[in-house]
């Protein structure tokens, strides 16, 4: 890693350290949702009032957006992370729709399905994959995949 990435690096995790919450009255409910379904987060930040309150965090390396209610239900949450972590039967399906690509980046979103609970979160996969001439951005979920960007590598 060139010193320039090591100074980029520490220039984010400093901007992420300093980030205040908006609103310091956190409801207790939505502080133990995200307690409990996410035991191991660290460098915790709140910010929301009213309704909806968003805890930002890092958990197992995986930076994570959650979106909690002021009674402490899990609306949704949004991981960032590579490809190691991709749910190997997502990997398979997008290896063997697009073979010659290389997945670098995953986007995921879980959003609550309350219209059956016991579904519980449902995921969506935003995926960067990159061969030798494009990047494309790939959309998944349970059961199909389709491309929804491409872009030229320069």
């Amino acid at each position: 890693m060139g010193m320039g990435a090591v100074v980029a690096l520490s220039a984010l995790s400093t901007a992420a350290l300093a980030a205040k919450p908006v609103s310091p009255d956190v409801p207790s409910e939505a502080a133990a949702t995200v307690t409990a379904d996410f035991p191991s987060a660290h460098n915790l930040h709140w910010a929301g009032e009213g309704e909806v309150y968003t805890a930002y965090f890092t958990e197992y390396r995986i930076r994570t957006i959650a979106n909690v209610d002021a009674d402490g239900q899990l609306l949704s949450v949004l991981k960032y992370y590579g490809p190691a972590r991709l749910p190997e039967k997502v990997r398979e399906r997008l290896d063997n729709k697009y073979p010659d690509r290389t997945i670098k980046s995953v986007t995921e979103y879980d959003v609550n399905s309350f219209d059956d609970p016991s579904v519980g979160l449902d995921a969506t996969y935003s995926v960067t994959m990159e061969d030798a001439g494009h990047y494309y951005i790939v959309r998944t979920n349970g059961s199909d995949a389709w491309q929804e960007q491409v872009l030229d590598k320069e």
